[in-house]
């Protein structure tokens, strides 16, 4: 059980309905705190409707009276109180752990390792390696197991490896077994499908970045849980010259650039919700949602109970105004509730990008300096458990999005996450098949056609015996595992040899 702090977030009554409740006269010397004697003023004029309005400053009497005579209407002011004067101590929550979601970034462990090595043998031109290459390079690809661990590994998934022994050099080599194959041309198609979802992605992340930059290596690092193609410096950035540039292009710090802005695409998937909301409640397609006090979907792991008093004081910080990310608002006071309300939307953008609604803090802090997180990245996230979960599940730190999944399953599905149940899939049919005696080693000189026709006849003489008992213990939805066999299926040792 953890122990962590978020944000108070309380605020006085004023504080919290900045809105309409400060909103009390038409003469800007009664909004200040201080009667509007200078910059020590509690309220400053923010941003109204994008537009930028000028601070409050001191002034002679007679510049006073002037400023009375021609201020603004009510409706233009868009005061924020400085937050320095009720700030309060840290909250402490016991956060409890989300076994649904535990279970969800242990499960991505099992299908890693087949990945890498399926990357691996792609780089080559052949589609075909030494075996010995896999052995040499099994620490660099993050496979902390002996050589014989590796070759048993492959060798448990025939429908994914083949062994032969090459006619010239007589030494073991390794390739892709055809049901893979099949996967990843399927992938293929998935990416040009939905290539105009990742342009406008990429340009969007590229509008979060502080320089409107991202460097190349910190996006290749990132593009799996995108839905970028790893081929995209190649395959999107020269296609599309209207959106992107690449700066430095033969240099390692290369970096991918935004070549214009597009206000249409500043507009947040938490914004977009609430304008939907708004739009179901019967309120019209021109909700505006910028400074208006949007609450966050709150969701917590089963057991957590929060104090009366901890309860009030996070529903105060939900009444404070949503700040957009794609805005630019440098009039925020670092360190101040509503400073906290930035940075949540902000983290909350960014995973609504990804396509699982999860990453690793390992691969989301390299964009501290992009995105202006805080050093300890993890513990930002930290900062808000009812928005997002933090998993240890799999030796690896998993940041969730709690509203994107319903228990185990996403809320919204994504091809490619559809794919990667077929991976799933295939590896629970690989034991199935070494067990009927189906062999991964073969030589080059081995019918091709003879050996497909042999696997497809045992292939089906399996399907329809499993099937038949899938139907009877679990019904016809069998592609997916029960939690119970999740937990009782047979996994391989990825533990340290000593």
């Amino acid at each position: 059980m953890q122990r962590i702090q978020i944000i108070g977030g309380a605020a006085s009554s004023s504080a919290c309905g900045l809105h309409d409740d400060l909103i009390s006269s038409s003469n800007p010397s009664n909004r200040c705190g201080n009667g509007g004697d200078g910059p020590s003023s509690s309220i400053f004029r923010a941003p109204c409707c994008g537009v930028p309005l000028e601070y409050p400053t001191s002034a002679s009497a007679s510049a006073s009276a002037s400023a009375s005579a021609s201020a603004p209407a009510p409706w233009q002011w868009q005061p924020v109180r400085c937050f320095a004067e009720f700030t309060l101590p840290r909250l402490k929550i016991k956060i409890k752990k989300d076994r649904p979601l535990d279970k969800v970034a242990d499960k991505a462990k099992e299908l890693q390792p087949i990945i890498t090595i399926r990357d691996l043998i792609l780089r080559y031109p052949k589609r075909a390696i030494p075996f010995r290459i896999i052995s040499l390079k099994r620490r660099e690809l993050g496979l902390k197991i002996s050589d014989q661990k590796v070759e048993d590994l492959m060798r448990r998934y025939p429908n994914a490896f083949e062994f032969f022994i090459h006619p010239d050099d007589k030494q073991k080599w390794c390739r892709l077994a055809p049901q893979l194959k099949e996967l990843l041309k399927e992938e293929k198609r998935i990416y040009a499908q939905e290539e105009p979802l990742v342009v406008e992605k990429l340009r969007r992340l590229l509008m979060l970045a502080k320089d409107r930059r991202i460097p190349v290596e910190k996006l290749l690092a990132a593009a799996r849980f995108f839905g970028f193609p790893d081929d995209f410096e190649a395959s999107i950035i020269p296609k599309y010259p209207q959106y992107f540039r690449l700066r430095e292009p033969h240099k390692p710090s290369r970096a991918v650039e935004l070549v214009a802005w597009d206000e249409s695409l500043a507009i947040t998937e938490f914004e977009k919700a609430a304008k939907m909301a708004a739009k179901e409640r019967g309120q019209g397609d021109n909700f505006e949602t910028r400074g208006k006090p949007l609450a966050f979907k709150l969701k917590y792991s089963a057991g957590m109970q929060l104090r009366k008093k901890t309860i009030e004081k996070i529903d105060r910080w939900q009444k404070l105004p949503y700040i957009c990310p794609y805005q630019q608002v440098d009039w925020v006071e670092e360190g101040s509730p509503i400073a906290e309300r930035k940075m949540a939307a902000l983290m909350h953008e960014v995973l609504s990008l990804t396509i699982e609604k999860k990453i690793l803090i390992e691969v989301i802090g390299d964009f501290r300096e992009e995105f202006n997180f805080p050093n300890r990245v993890a513990k930002a996230f930290n900062r808000f458990p009812g928005i997002f979960y933090i998993s240890l599940k799999g030796n690896v730190h998993t940041v969730f999005l709690r509203e994107g999944y319903n228990k185990r399953l996403l809320v919204e599905d994504h091809p490619l996450v559809s794919l990667k149940w077929k991976y799933y899939k295939m590896l629970q049919d690989g034991p199935r098949m070494r067990s009927m005696g189906f062999k991964t080693g073969r030589t080059v000189d081995d019918g091709p056609l003879m050996r497909q026709s042999i696997v497809s006849s045992r292939l089906e003489n399996a399907y329809v015996i499993q099937e038949s008992v899938d139907k009877e213990t679990h019904g016809d939805n069998s592609v997916m595992l029960s939690d119970h066999e999740a937990e009782s299926s047979d996994e391989f040792d990825f533990s340290d040899d000593e």
